[in-house]
């Protein structure tokens, strides 16, 4: 056999490259076709031929991405079902489908409930992509059906500073049963833009159904004053929700909570100690208001407070002698809080 030649090496790597080339280049060849073909489905008479094309759409990811526009033309397809899946399937495809933004938008206002849903989800996915669609999602807030009022205003909170317009919209069903909650979480994610919304958050504490979220967006906003402001009302439940959002605004929140220890409700006591106690070291200007309360008439209040000193830690120093005199509480389980919370005091083991 005769020895092979600098030429014939070259020859046969230029073979082996352009062998891996149509290697890598076959695979997305063969899913560009299946694409082409696929897109072409979307235009059968038969419903199911369009069903199954999209669903297959909805596997190929970026892939698919060529046929959005085709997708975004069956938004307006005769056919429910098909109007349907294709909300559904640019949804899935949120990431490369943008151009089907305003069809999108157009579909939140479809007769079909499940339409009008997907379509508000796929907007939802896209974020501050779909900028251009909140006039259609402010809109949408005010559908009959729940579900897309709630998922037009979960996309709202994904606009940033752009909802800005929205705010008030968001505001205005802050106490509806089912979209309040989202609403609410929603103008918790828009940050200072939606601070013209704090008097409705305000009121919404008095909604049973949806004190506890408004609540905690009104800590997410730092809205200090007008949670500290509720702690003066005369629901206890408004209060004990409103001293769990205060956690939220952290060390400028600890005079008002200080003040909360005093309330005549034992549960708004023992919430109050316990979210001192999540903000350890934050609330060490704490530490003496929290000792008086070793001597509660109730135990709740009294375990919750020890142990809320003991979260402190070495701050907590100056509660350490009633501290040792609640190791000889009543109670075994405030006893052993006690000890607890001085070996955390003192950095015993």
């Amino acid at each position: 056999m005769s020895a092979l030649t600098p030429g014939h090496l070259r020859g046969k790597v230029r073979a082996m490259k352009l062998l891996l080339i149509v290697c890598l280049l076959l695979p997305h060849a063969q899913t560009s076709q299946r694409v082409a073909e696929l897109i072409k489905d979307l235009e059968s008479t038969k419903i199911d031929t369009r069903l199954e094309a999209m669903e297959d759409l909805a596997k190929l990811g970026e892939d698919a991405k060529p046929a959005v526009p085709a997708l975004a033309k069956a938004l307006k397809d005769t056919n429910a079902g098909v109007r349907t899946a294709a909300a559904k399937t640019l949804g899935i495809l949120a990431e490369h489908a943008q151009v089907a933004r305003v069809a999108l938008a157009g579909a939140l206002e479809d007769k079909e409930p499940k339409v009008r849903r997907y379509a508000a989800y796929a907007l939802k996915q896209m974020g501050r992509d779909a900028k251009e669609s909140i006039p259609a999602l402010v809109k949408a807030l005010k559908n009959q059906d729940a579900e897309t009022r709630c998922l037009a205003a979960d996309a709202l909170g994904r606009m940033g500073e752009h909802a800005k317009p929205a705010v008030a919209a968001l505001a205005g069903i802050v106490e509806d049963t089912e979209a309040g909650p989202h609403a609410a979480a929603a103008l918790a994610r828009l940050g200072d833009v939606a601070k013209d919304a704090l008097p409705a958050l305000a009121a919404a504490l008095k909604n049973a159904d949806v004190r506890g979220y408004a609540a905690q967006t009104l800590g997410q906003l730092g809205a200090l004053q007008t949670l500290a402001k509720a702690l003066g009302d005369k629901d206890e439940d408004v209060r004990v929700e409103v001293v769990l959002a205060l956690r939220l605004i952290g060390r400028p929140a600890v005079p008002a909570l200080v003040g909360a220890l005093r309330d005549k409700s034992a549960d708004v006591r023992m919430n109050t100690a316990a979210t001192l106690g999540k903000m350890g070291i934050n609330a060490a200007d704490a530490v003496a208001p929290l000792a008086a309360l070793l001597k509660d008439d109730n135990e709740e209040v009294r375990f919750q407070t020890a142990m809320a000193l003991g979260a402190i830690g070495p701050d907590a120093k100056p509660a350490a002698a009633k501290l040792e005199q609640a190791r000889s509480d009543k109670a075994e389980r405030v006893r052993e809080a006690a000890r607890e919370a001085l070996a955390r005091i003192y950095r015993k083991n």
